[in-house]
């Protein structure tokens, strides 16, 4: 009896460990103020109820569902929603290679139409113009003959010429040589052929920017096409027209730019192993440009105010097949515009090889 009556004096003699334990927690409720030990003991509470409350919801569905499948004869009919599928990230099994064949006949061609535009700059006179021109212009004249490429005033004589000489009722059998050589030359009477280069678009539009924002337009060299192209658009009342004429050379200019790209790609393509894209957008930025020149010269070859016909494009494109057409028609530069990017966007589809990783299975 003495030793419980000591061990109880003990335990009255301890400190309490958690001191506010007895504490009048309703009362501190009461004025909604609560010490930072209080909202702790609060939370953890609250916390255990809620867990104690879904474990309780958790056990009445398992009884509804165990319940609901004995009353079907053991069968779950329930439908169920299932989340969305999430497709895993499926990784490539194959790898691509450049094909060497084609990135070099690539090259080729990419370099012909690179040296048509050098050759245009540089206007090398041992290359015939025609073979590089973006087009050429008739002009019927009533003042004089033309024969390759120069002027005379338009006189008549009477009797045939050898040599130089006039003679008047005589004819042999040189003189007959020499009449004949005349007339075939003088197929073209009474007009001017005038050929235009490949890179006057690009001149006559960098002097025509310059023009508007500098004192002093920048000339690079003749655009005697695009200049016209620009006085007949100042009395064009289609506006559709007038953007063409004026800003189709920003095209030719990405046409340049993108086809020495090309050409560096297509070069390095033939070694290493880096893959190298985006060929086959280039070809079709490089159709659209020698499309868009085609139609700007056709736009200048329509009457002030009448419709442009557009199945005279045709014409404009194999001008340089016909002879004696009259108005401006493409030339050989302006096909090899249109149709070198075609032949580009044929081999950009075989440029790269798949190669499946199983070639490598043992």
């Amino acid at each position: 009896m003495a030793s419980n009556n000591r061990a109880n004096l003990n335990n009255n003699r301890r400190p309490n460990p958690n001191p506010n334990q007895n504490r009048n927690v309703g009362a501190s409720c009461s004025r909604g103020k609560l010490t930072p030990q209080q909202a702790a003991l609060r939370n953890r509470e609250n916390a255990t109820l809620r867990a104690r409350q879904n474990r309780a919801i958790e056990n009445y569905q398992y009884r509804v569902k165990v319940d609901a499948i004995n009353r079907n004869g053991g069968m779950d009919n329930t439908q169920y929603a299932l989340p969305d599928d999430i497709k895993p990230n499926r990784q490539r099994d194959y790898f691509y290679v450049m094909r060497k064949g084609i990135c070099f006949i690539m090259f080729l061609i990419l370099l012909i139409t690179v040296a048509l535009f050098a050759v245009s700059y540089l206007n090398i006179e041992q290359i015939p113009q025609k073979y590089i021109e973006l087009g050429s212009e008739t002009v019927t004249t009533t003042e004089g003959i033309t024969t390759e490429g120069t002027t005379t005033e338009g006189t008549t004589t009477e009797g045939t010429t050898t040599e130089g000489t006039t003679t008047e009722g005589t004819t042999t059998e040189g003189d007959a040589v020499s009449n004949a050589d005349a007339e075939e030359s003088s197929t073209g009477t009474g007009e001017v052929v005038t050929q235009y280069s490949l890179l006057d678009p690009v001149y006559g539009f960098i002097k025509n920017m310059s023009s508007k924002f500098m004192d002093k337009g920048i000339e690079l060299g003749d655009s005697p096409l695009y200049d016209k192209m620009i006085a007949k658009s100042e009395i064009m009342d289609n506006t559709m027209y007038i953007i063409l004429i004026t800003y189709f050379p920003i095209l030719l200019l990405l046409y340049i730019i993108i086809v020495i790209i090309m050409m560096f790609k297509a070069f390095f393509g033939m070694f290493g192993k880096r893959i190298y894209k985006s060929f086959g957008l280039g070809g079709f930025i490089m159709l659209l440009g020698g499309v868009a020149t085609a139609f700007a010269m056709l736009v200048y070859n329509t009457e002030i105010g009448s419709k442009m016909v557009i199945s005279n494009i045709v014409n404009i494109i194999i001008g340089c097949f016909k002879g004696g057409t009259s108005g401006l028609v493409g030339g050989y530069g302006l096909l090899a515009l249109i149709g070198l990017p075609i032949i580009v966007l044929f081999f950009s589809m075989f440029i790269k090889k798949k190669v499946p990783y199983n070639i490598f299975d043992v």
